[in-house]
């Protein structure tokens, strides 16, 4: 109940997070309150679910998720559209403050995506803040760049 009322603001984070985010995650929930509550590696097609009937099957519907549904196979195999229609989905239904749609240096299929993304943000009234990153490296845009990306676009859509 405690961590639920430090909650001020929802994320979506499309593409991928960061490998270092543990310390982006300190960050967001300490300085700003807000909370990744959905990303796109984990919100995942009903095609992907896991078996759990035995610990053969969970084994093997893991490794399948990973090789053939992580977000970079799984968005580049479908068309703008489906992954429009899931960031529209996902902001309903997670009661999504913001979009953040960090643009990872290697991900040249998102940043060419990023104007339709932009603009179906702006048609169901969500923000959303893109910026350049490195899934790998956190000196490509630091903790401390970010803790002002961040503070400027919360403060400008007043989520702050």
């Amino acid at each position: 109940a405690e961590l639920e009322k430090a909650e001020k603001i929802r994320l979506l984070w499309i593409d991928g997070p960061p490998f270092w985010g543990m310390e982006l995650n300190t960050l967001l929930k300490e300085e700003f309150g807000a909370k990744i509550v959905m990303d796109m590696n984990a919100y995942i097609s009903a095609s992907a679910l896991i078996d759990t009937s035995t610990e053969q099957s969970m084994f093997e519907g893991l490794a399948s998720r990973n090789t053939y549904n992580p977000i970079m196979v799984n968005v580049v195999q479908n068309t703008i559209v489906d992954l429009l229609e899931r960031i529209e989905f996902i902001v309903e239904a997670y009661n999504i403050d913001c979009v953040i749609g960090p643009g990872h240096m290697g991900h040249k299929d998102c940043s060419a995506s990023l104007g339709m993304i932009t603009d179906t943000c702006r048609r169901i009234g969500v923000p959303i803040l893109n910026y350049k990153f490195d899934l790998f490296d956190p000196r490509y845009t630091t903790i401390d760049e970010m803790k002002v990306i961040f503070s400027t676009f919360f403060d400008a859509m007043g989520l702050g």
